[in-house]
């Protein structure tokens, strides 16, 4: 003869139902880096997926600080020599976005075109 042990029973029972009532795992958001050396910006052109939230980590390698800038995308961000900052950005209808260096003109832009 077998035991029910009903406590285990009920708890596995709970645990069943909570998993399926859990809402499903987020989608992982795409992510892209934008490298500034004291030069031109890298890569020149970014192509991303339109319609999706996008993750962009903007790094600076060269030796004073950088503002990438875009009023497009609603982007504004300081980033020092030897350092890196992660910003989203809301989902981009299909087209063709810059972003600049507003303290280094010179470095041109980088085009994000979204598909």
């Amino acid at each position: 003869m077998q035991i029910i042990n009903l406590p285990v029973i009920l708890a596995l029972t709970l645990a069943s139902a909570l998993l399926c009532l859990a809402p499903p795992c987020a989608a992982e958001i795409p992510a892209f880096e934008i490298l500034a050396q004291g030069g031109p910006m890298q890569p020149a052109q970014v192509r991303v997926p339109a319609g999706v939230k996008l993750r962009l980590t903007l790094r600076n390698t060269g030796k004073t600080p950088v503002e990438f800038e875009s009023l497009a995308l609603h982007l504004e961000k300081i980033v020092m020599p030897d350092s890196a900052a992660t910003v989203t950005v809301q989902a981009l209808a299909p087209g063709n976005y810059a972003i600049g260096d507003d303290f280094h003109p010179d470095s041109g832009t980088i085009q994000i075109i979204a598909y």
